[in-house]
């Protein structure tokens, strides 16, 4: 009887040691899951010492401009170290979410592809822009503005990078998780941080595209929008079941729908409310042609409604122009490029219309050709004329002597551009090394897509 008593309490003795054992390993686990993530906290604490002395570092070089605008220390602004500082800000703000808490990466991972996490390359252009802008004497109180905001942006987002550092400063306590308990536990404000940074991010795009800050430009109303495509595309209200209209808050783009029950119509309109491009379907692929003088009748109606009493030429590109992935034999469009002149100078961007060649329909207006950057047109274009502008070579004999060089150049053509400097169109003088001025005061223009227009289709 006594052999299994002592089997019994020799078991009883191994289950002993066998949860002393588990207790231990799962003591040592928890500690070291513990360690390491306070060590993940306190290297979030340093990387967000990186970020705020990046930070820093790009509020100097946009305080640089500010004493440029103010004629002391015109050197400070730096473009090579804006780009070292905006690297490193993005660097640093990769390598943070390394550091998350559960908390933390759950909300970047459910908001990662509707926010960006860097500051983009908008922010840069709009900054070399800024101090050309000021070096030129292009300096208006829209710029003046535009600087004051982001100053201020940045340095909110130094302030709660400091607010986050001083809630984790108990981490680094001997014992932190009696002592310090908040600041082991503290989730840092994921939200806020990627918020500034989409605030500098569309502000930069959008005044990109506009030269004007969003207060600036008033907001079209749904009524306004529907009576101006209802005019525009001369269409039947009565065949019209729904139009639904988005706006995009970042760029103020209108996207439209109109419902209809033969075929929807899809497009979009710029801040102005002008068309970036307007799309009516699939033709039909069978019927007779009809006759080009009637399609051309009906794009001079369209561009006069659009644009109004301006001057233009239309080229004629005979069917399917650049629809390689068109079936000639079921899908035929005239298509028709189209310059917009002003004293018969033209735009250097075209847009591009295309009519259904089998019962003369619009079909797609495209503010945009190839990968041109696309004419956006807005209503500076009324304000253009030709008269008094230099001859080519009296601009370009003005140009050297500004600039003391004895660069040889070739007059190319006398076009009509968006001018980056005075966010407008201007007339330009093109010459053969790219170099573009000024028809009316000889100086040199910069001269922008205004990025690249693209709608959804």
């Amino acid at each position: 009887m006594k052999g299994p008593t002592k089997q019994c309490e020799s078991l009883k003795r191994k289950l002993k040691v066998w949860k002393i054992a588990c207790f231990l390993i799962g003591f040592l686990f928890i500690l070291y899951v513990y360690q390491a993530y306070i060590d993940d906290r306190r290297s979030l604490y340093f990387n967000l010492t990186d970020i705020r002395n990046a930070t820093i570092g790009i509020n100097n070089q946009l305080m640089g401009i500010q004493h440029d605008t103010n004629n002391s220390r015109s050197s400070e602004y730096n473009s090579d170290l804006l780009r070292n500082h905006i690297q490193s800000f993005n660097r640093e703000h990769n390598r943070l979410t390394n550091y998350f808490n559960p908390f933390e990466s759950n909300w970047y991972e459910n908001n990662r592809r509707t926010y960006s996490f860097s500051i983009q390359q908008g922010f840069i252009n709009v900054v070399d822009l800024l101090k050309l802008k000021n070096t030129t004497g292009h300096w208006s109180t829209t710029e003046a503005d535009l600087l004051d905001m982001m100053n201020s942006t940045f340095i909110d987002y130094s302030r709660l990078l400091d607010k986050e550092q001083q809630n984790l400063n108990g981490i680094f306590e001997r014992f932190p998780l009696v002592t310090e308990t908040g600041s082991v536990t503290h989730s840092i404000d994921v939200e806020q941080i990627v918020k500034i940074q989409n605030e500098i991010n569309n502000l930069s795009y959008f005044y990109l595209l506009y030269q004007r800050l969003p207060e600036e430009m008033n907001r079209l109303s749904e009524d306004e929008i529907v009576e101006r495509l209802i005019y525009v595309l001369d269409m039947d209200e009565k065949e019209i079941n729904e139009i639904l209209i988005e706006e995009d808050q970042t760029l103020r783009k209108y996207n439209f729908t109109i419902y209809r029950d033969r075929s929807n119509v899809r497009g979009q309109l710029n801040g102005y409310g002008f068309i970036n491009e307007v799309y009516f379907g699939t033709p039909p692929d069978e019927g007779d042609l009809v006759d080009r003088e009637l399609v051309a009748e009906n794009l001079n109606s369209l561009l006069k409604r659009e644009y109004g009493e301006i001057d233009y030429v239309i080229y004629d590109r005979g069917i399917n122009y650049q629809l390689e992935d068109l079936d000639p034999d079921k899908t035929q469009l005239y298509s028709y490029e189209v310059n917009l002149t002003v004293d018969g100078y033209r735009t250097e961007k075209s847009l591009m219309v295309y009519y259904n060649a089998r019962n003369g329909n619009l079909v797609h207006f495209k503010n945009w050709y190839e990968n041109s950057g696309g004419l956006l047109f807005d209503p500076s274009f009324y304000e253009l004329d030709a008269e008094g502008i230099l001859k080519p070579n009296d601009a370009l004999t003005q140009y050297k002597n500004s600039k003391d060089t004895s660069l040889e150049e070739e007059y190319i053509e006398t076009v009509i551009v968006w001018s980056s400097l005075s966010g407008k169109f201007e007339l330009v003088h093109i010459y053969t090394s790219g170099l573009y001025l000024n028809a009316h005061t000889g100086k040199e223009e910069k001269v922008s897509s205004r990025g690249i227009l693209r709608t959804f289709f």
